[in-house]
């Protein structure tokens, strides 16, 4: 009894731990988004953004669908599991699967957090480029 509680433990962690890291890489690309708009419009003029500040908005929007596409994928993989434990109680089976699903979802946090640290170094050239143009 003692494995299984630490067990569930270090998935109650892992669980707690990926759901604060998915909410402060999305609110970092919330705030890249909302500084590109300032940037772009700023002083009630619109002025052409340089391709860094393009190419950030990009990898902001290709990291929301990819945090989308995880905690959908997750929400289904779940459900599924939901539905066959009603029918069958393979614990086996279901700890294998449950397992394929929690790497499937590691490897996704681990995606999104490199896309937003490329994000950030990105957009950080594109906001030194964008300054240029106020001089």
């Amino acid at each position: 009894m003692m494995i299984e509680e630490k067990l569930s433990e270090c998935q109650n962690y892992h669980y707690s731990q990926s759901s604060n890291v998915s909410t402060i890489a999305r609110n970092i690309v919330y705030a890249i988004i909302g500084t590109c708009w300032v940037l772009i419009y700023a002083n009630g003029e619109y002025h052409d953004p340089c391709l860094w500040i393009i190419g950030a908005l990009i990898l902001c929007f290709i990291h929301l669908m990819l945090d989308l596409v995880h905690y959908f994928g997750d929400a289904c993989s779940y459900r599924q599991e939901y539905f066959k434990l009603n029918q069958d109680i393979d614990i086996d089976r279901h700890e294998e699967y449950m397992n394929r699903v929690s790497k499937r979802s590691f490897r996704f946090l681990k995606a999104k957090f490199i896309c937003v640290s490329i994000i950030l170094i990105i957009f950080v050239i594109g906001v030194i480029c964008q300054l240029k143009v106020f001089k």
